[in-house]
Order: C-alpha cells, then structure tokens, then sequence
C-alpha cells in the first residue's frame, strides 16, 4: 500500500551559513501531488468537451429553458464533474497556497532567497518553452484547418494572431498569450509567488481557532466580492490564502478528521465532490445571479475540503498515490502546460462534430507530449532551480 508522505532531508555544506531550508522541516505530503494531477485530467477533459460544439453550447445557456434533456444531463448534473474547468484551477491556487506556505510556517525565522531564485525560473521557463510549442502547433496543424467548426470555442483559435507582435504577452503577467490561453492561471501563481512573505506572515495570526474562523470567513467574502464586481484580482487571490489557512491549522484539521466517525468520513468525501459541481447544478434551474454566486462559494469551499480530504482520507490519500495517478501528479504541470494546442488540433480536423474522436486521440497525444515534454524540459528545469536555490542558500 502506498504511503502517505515521504520525508524529503536536504543536506547542507556549510551548515553554520545556512539559513534553515524550510522543506527540510515538514513531510511532504505526497497525495497531494496525486490530487494535482486528477485536476489537471480534468481541465484535458473539459477542454475535449469544448471542442466538441454539442457540449460547448450548454455553457452558454445558463438555465434549463434552452437545453434539450441530453444537454441538461451533461452539464446541470454531477456529469459535469468530468469536464469543470474552473474548479480544477482552484484547486491549483488551494495547494499552492498550502504547499508553499506550510514548510515557511514551521521555520522561526524564514529566509526567502533562495525560494525567489528558483521559483521564478521553476514556473517560467517550462511555460515559456509550451508557449513556444503551441505556437509551432498551430502554425503547422490548427491553422491548416478551413472554414468553421461546430463550436464557437474551437473557431476563436483558428485564426490566432501569430506575427511577433502575438508575443508581447510572453511574460504572461502582462496578459495571456491567445495561443495558450491556459497560461492565464499562471499569472496568479506568479502574483501569489512574490506576495509569499504576506501570506506566511498573515497565516501565523491564524493559528487561533476563532481567528482562522474569521479569516477563512472574510477569504470567501473576497471571494465572493471579487465574483460579483469580476475583478479577478479580488477573486482568484484570496484562494490561495485557503490553502495559507489550511497549513495554518493542519493539526487541527487532522485530529477533526479523525473524530469524524467511519461510516460518515467516505459519505463526507462522496459528498464534497458531489459539491464541486453546485455553480453547474443551479445553472440548471436559474440564471439568477444570488443563486450563482452561491454556488461559485460552495464549489470554492468543496475544492478546499477536497484538498483537506487528499490529507486526511486515508482510503482517498491511497487513491491518489497509486502509481498511475502518481504519474500523472508528478507531470500535472507539464499536462497543463503541452495539452491545449493538441486538443484544439484534433477538435479543429473533426470540426467540432465528434467527441469520442477529440477524446480518443488528443488526450493520447497530449500524454505523450506530457511525458517528453516533462523529460526534456520541466525535469531539467526543476533540477536547474534547485542548484540554483543550493547555490543561494550556501552563499547568503
């Protein structure tokens, strides 16, 4: 049976020097890697369903008075579940926020050096070097295809600007390049990266259980605010502090976890991400925007507890160690990184007109642009950043 955590040592040459490596002090909690990976799965799904112009309409039309009953079963029911494509980000933010939060919280005196060093260049260079790749994909394939497909989604990338003026938005927080428009949630784990020391610093006074209340508290009300007024910033920021909050009080989210009685925990779970699709299922019914923005703020609080779960579940912690979903979570950037300009390739040659056929070769194809892409580029990268935070932290 596959293991919870594993323990990650780090060692040092000059150990007087050296500021403590905050990752040398906790476990890391590899489920978690699982999890990001089943995320990432999901954004390929649901990006095979906008391709497909059958599917695709359903996000446009907000209730159930234009969907005919096959479209209100995929997208107003838990079949969405399969193909969301917002949730899955959130997701990302949650564990970022978690997971680069949670070794400077256990560290007195948190240095940041050699973190800054290397995660610019840990993020950028793998999307930069996709960015390339997508450019090159729908120079060759994507635009080789005439006329119009069956879906809107798929005839916005058709005709994509790819002159060198196209490249102005390559450093991705000055806007998202069109021909990888996944890129976008790259911005926020950009501005969430340098904001860091804000967030470790804000979840040190979170460790009071009334005030991890209150602060989980007013994270959804930003939340919400940021959905209401469609400001992205106050929107998508405030997600990452969840993750902040939920490594601020681990322990405790641990032992309520293991108070919960057994034959509730697996109801719980079944439950939360049955939860994920609540802003799709009241879609179904009403376009009115209370209900709405309700469901946007119990979906975000599923994707939380989701992660919580990935902790605290053992069955579902198993689950995500497993060695194919450990695969995946171990390439999950490198998916979401090479998978878009594959699935607009293939959805664009079948016009729209066919989902199995959009599923049956651009996930493969994208699988296997994910496994060289992650040899070839994101492994490299990664060793790279770490020489480059080993060579800061021995020199600092």
């Amino acid at each position: 049976m596959a293991r919870n955590t594993q323990v990650q040592s780090q060692t040092h040459d000059h150990p007087t020097r050296t500021p403590p490596e905050p990752s040398s002090r906790c476990t890391r909690i590899t489920s978690l890697d699982g999890l990001r990976g089943l995320a990432a799965l999901v954004v390929v799904l649901s990006h095979c369903f906008w391709a497909y112009g059958t599917t695709v309409k359903t996000v446009t039309i907000g209730s159930y008075t234009e969907a005919n009953p096959a479209q209100w079963l995929t997208a107003y029911t838990p079949a969405h579940l399969v193909w969301l494509q917002v949730q899955p980000v959130l997701v990302f933010f949650i564990l970022s926020g978690y997971v680069l939060t949670r070794p400077y919280l256990r560290t007195p005196r948190p240095t940041y050096r050699a973190y800054y060093g290397s995660r610019f260049l840990r993020l950028l260079l793998p999307s930069m070097i996709a960015l390339l790749l997508a450019f090159w994909v729908a120079l060759l394939w994507v635009h080789q295809v005439d006329g119009h497909t069956d879906s809107f989604w798929l005839n916005q990338y058709l005709r994509q600007d790819l002159s060198p003026a196209a490249l102005n938005n390559i450093l991705i927080v000055t806007g998202t390049p069109e021909v990888l428009p996944v890129l976008w949630s790259l911005k926020w784990e950009i501005l969430f990266s340098l904001l860091l020391p804000l967030y470790v610093l804000a979840a040190r006074l979170c460790t009071h259980r009334v005030v991890w209340i209150l602060a989980a508290l007013l994270t959804l009300g930003m939340f919400t605010a940021g959905t209401v007024t469609h400001s992205l910033p106050l929107a998508m920021l405030p997600v990452f502090f969840l993750g902040s909050l939920l490594a601020a009080r681990e322990d405790a989210l641990r032992n309520l976890a293991t108070r919960i009685p057994r034959l509730v925990q697996l109801p719980l779970v079944i439950a939360t991400v049955l939860a994920l699709g609540t802003e799709w299922y009241v879609r179904g019914f009403t376009a009115e925007r209370i209900p709405l923005w309700t469901g946007h703020v119990i979906s975000l609080v599923a994707c939380a507890a989701l992660v919580v779960a990935a902790i605290a579940y053992r069955p579902f912690a198993n689950f995500l160690n497993t060695r194919w979903m450990s695969w995946l979570g171990s390439r999950s950037f490198s998916l979401y990184l090479v998978h878009f300009p594959f699935v607009v390739g293939v959805g664009a040659w079948a016009h729209g007109r066919s989902l199995w056929l959009v599923l049956g070769l651009a996930i493969p194809l994208s699988l296997l642009a994910t496994e060289v892409f992650y040899r070839a580029i994101e492994r490299p990268s990664t060793a790279l950043s770490q020489r480059v935070k080993r060579a800061l932290r021995t020199t600092g």
